[in-house]
């Protein structure tokens, strides 16, 4: 369902109009279902299958320079960027259409938008087809006045005010309302500066994360699934599964696109309790450095074992380690600080890593839950992993350790998100969280002493 060619949708009979276009779409196929919400993320299909149908976007998405007038006054003077992250001068730039991000970005939208591409096995072992997760960046998804589509943000100034914009986002539906339904495809707005929704091409991400020795994904399968994110952006492939060190075909045909993130036994077979990719010079030319994940809730003396970390050599580029947990403590705050993220602060390597200011730690809250996942596991519902985030921030903050640990909040942006279960988000949950830790690495790859003190005496009960 296309939006109508008139620059102008503030007259209230398009609005009903483009409503009632909507509505039609309610009661197609599944097949065609896919194809209109995809369509609804604009995107190009060519041939004669289910990609063909004849529901095409009315319109071509086209950005005009920016007026430095029309800008916020906390733009001016600074630079803005675009929806991808692009800077746009204060002065003015043609944006273009932006519909795709990257390369990558158009391929996986043009490739899992087609129906029989995109499903996700259930754990018993069953497809469940549904529409591809990750939409375009600018769509009927975002726009509802055309003039929104010069919308630009300005860059985050501080660390603080990027974990602040990630915190405080909202998830929007078609037509830019807030209708919750996790089974229609959505996107994440920032609730400040620039957050990017998907990686940067595989080039940046290389130069990014090259520029440490070691990445480090510490936590259950929430960060599994991040690990594996990182490691498609790596690729430069969101369709495709993220490991190749294997000849089991069956995994690559049946997990793909937003089925990588399936929990069923067969896509995890390859990552679970652990993996690592030592090599990654044919993808990363040039480059020397690994990404591992280590499950927090398998043998404690694997996922504590850092006696491979050692950052006092000349050449060592130091740590990234982003940590996760709390499904596998029953969203108990308190045991998951003691038990998994202290003694990895704690260890001495790492605390030598930290010394040098080589380590760059970030801590990723739990996400929210399906409501219906309460039902069967009360202590997980959407309050109780809220609240279990306001004490892991509290317990971190307010521990030695709280200047040197970023705090990422997925909680808006996982909300009413689609999952494969009710818990595991999809492609577009984890694609965006790897970007925004890639982002956070560029940016503030180590801390800079400049982070706020940490809160004396505080009571985190």
């Amino acid at each position: 369902v296309g939006i109508p060619k008139n620059k102008n949708m503030t007259n209230r009979n398009q609005q009903q109009q483009w409503q009632q276009q909507k509505k039609k779409a309610v009661g197609l196929s599944l097949a065609g279902l896919a194809l209109v919400l995809g369509c609804a993320c604009v995107f190009p299909h060519t041939s004669t299958s289910v990609r063909s149908a004849s529901i095409k976007s009315k319109r071509s998405l086209t950005v005009t320079k920016i007026d430095p007038s029309s800008l916020p006054e906390s733009e001016k003077g600074t630079y803005a960027v675009d929806a991808c992250g692009n800077s746009a001068a204060a002065e003015g730039v043609d944006l273009g259409p932006l519909r795709y991000c990257t390369d990558a970005h158009r391929r996986s939208v043009e490739h899992c938008s087609i129906a029989e591409n995109n499903h996700i096995l259930r754990r018993s072992g069953d497809p469940k087809p549904l529409p591809f997760s990750v939409p375009p960046i600018l769509s009927p998804l975002e726009i509802v006045d055309i003039e929104s589509t010069r919308r630009t943000r300005s860059k985050c100034q501080s660390l603080e005010e990027f974990l602040s914009s990630v915190r405080n986002g909202t998830r929007q539906w078609e037509g830019g309302g807030e209708e919750r339904d996790e089974t229609s495809p959505s996107a994440f707005m920032p609730g400040g500066c620039f957050v990017p929704a998907v990686p940067p091409e595989p080039e940046q991400v290389c130069r990014v994360l090259s520029g440490y020795s070691r990445v480090i994904v510490n936590g259950d399968s929430l960060s599994r699934h991040l690990s594996m994110a990182l490691y498609q952006s790596i690729r430069g492939d969101y369709s495709g599964y993220p490991i190749l060190s294997s000849s089991d075909q069956e995994i690559f045909d049946k997990c793909r696109c937003d089925g990588v993130y399936s929990e069923a036994l067969l896509c995890r077979r390859l990552v679970d309790p652990r993996f690592a990719v030592q090599d990654l010079s044919d993808l990363c030319p040039g480059t020397d450095f690994s990404v591992e994940y280590l499950a927090a809730w398998s043998a404690k003396d694997q996922y504590l074992d850092l006696s491979g970390l050692d950052c006092s050599g000349v050449d060592d580029k130091g740590v990234l380690l982003v940590m996760g947990g709390g499904l596998h403590y029953d969203l108990d705050a308190t045991r998951t600080y003691r038990e998994q993220i202290e003694p990895l602060l704690t260890n001495p390597n790492l605390r030598r890593c930290v010394e040098l200011g080589r380590a760059r730690l970030v801590w990723i809250g739990m996400k929210a839950m399906s409501a219906q996942v309460a039902v069967k596991y009360p202590h997980q519902s959407r309050e109780g992993s809220k609240a279990f985030n306001r004490k892991m921030a509290c317990l971190l903050k307010s521990s030695e350790y709280g200047r040197e640990v970023a705090i990422l909040d997925p909680w808006e942006l996982t909300r009413d998100a689609p999952t494969s279960d009710g818990v595991h988000g999809l492609a577009d949950v984890n694609l965006a969280m790897a970007a925004q830790v890639i982002y956070l690495a560029d940016k503030w790859p180590f801390p800079t002493g400049a982070e706020p003190p940490s809160p004396a005496n505080a009571n985190c009960s």
